[in-house]
C-alpha cells in the first residue's frame, strides 16, 4: 500500500476510481487524501460512493411488467449485503403498481428455508420471485434449482439480477452496460 501511495503522489493523481473487491480493499487502506469512487461490485461499500453492479430495481420491474403483465407481487429473499437495495426496490415497485415483499436471511440454510416456505404458499402468474445479485440468496447450486423447480410446479414467474441465470431458465435478467458504468464513475 505504501508503494501505491507513493505512486499516486508522484503521478499527482487527484481522484481514484477503484474497481472490484481488491480495489475496494485498497481504497479503504489509502482513503483520506484522495476522493475515491468504487465500482464493479455487487454492493455499495460503506463510506464510499460509487456504482454497484446490481441492476436498478426500477428497470428490472419495468421489464417484468412488459414481459409478465399479470404479476402484481414480487418476492425477494436477501442478505445484509443487499439490504441497501431494498428501499429503492420498494419505491420502484410501488411506483409501478407492484407489491414487493422482502424476506431478510442470514445464510444459505435460512435462504433455503425461506424459499421452501414461499414455494409452498405461492401459486399463479400474479406472483414473481426476484433473485438478487447475491451469492447466498441466488446460489447457483442449491437455490436456483430449488426455485426453478418450485416455480414450474406452482406457475410462478422468476427473474434474476444474474445474467447467467437466463441460460438456466429464469424469465429474464439485465446485463450491465459497462461502458455507461465507466462513464458514470468518471
Amino acid at each position: 500500500i505504501s508503494n501505491i501511495k507513493e505512486w499516486l503522489e508522484a503521478e499527482k493523481i487527484d481522484m481514484i476510481i477503484a474497481l472490484g473487491r481488491q480495489g475496494a480493499t485498497a481504497a479503504r487502506q489509502i482513503q483520506g487524501k484522495w476522493p475515491i469512487v468504487i465500482g464493479a461490485l455487487p454492493f455499495v461499500p460503506d463510506g464510499f460512493s460509487g456504482i454497484s453492479l446490481s441492476p436498478d430495481p426500477g428497470i428490472l420491474f419495468q421489464h417484468l411488467k412488459e414481459l409478465a403483465p399479470r404479476v402484481t407481487t414480487i418476492h425477494v429473499v436477501y442478505t445484509n449485503g443487499n439490504a441497501w437495495l431494498m428501499p429503492f426496490a420498494e419505491q420502484a415497485a410501488r411506483s409501478r403498481g407492484l407489491t414487493l415483499l422482502s424476506y431478510p436471511v442470514k445464510d444459505l440454510r435460512e435462504t433455503v428455508h425461506e424459499y421452501r416456505n414461499l414455494l409452498q404458499n405461492l401459486s399463479g402468474a400474479s406472483q414473481a420471485i426476484w433473485l438478487p445479485l447475491d451469492n447466498v440468496t441466488a446460489d447457483d447450486e442449491v437455490v436456483l434449482p430449488l426455485v426453478l423447480q418450485g416455480s414450474l410446479e406452482r406457475g410462478l414467474v422468476v427473474f434474476s439480477s444474474k445474467p447467467s441465470h437466463v441460460q438456466r431458465g429464469v424469465l429474464f435478467s439485465l446485463f450491465p452496460d459497462h461502458f455507461a458504468m465507466g462513464q458514470g464513475l468518471a
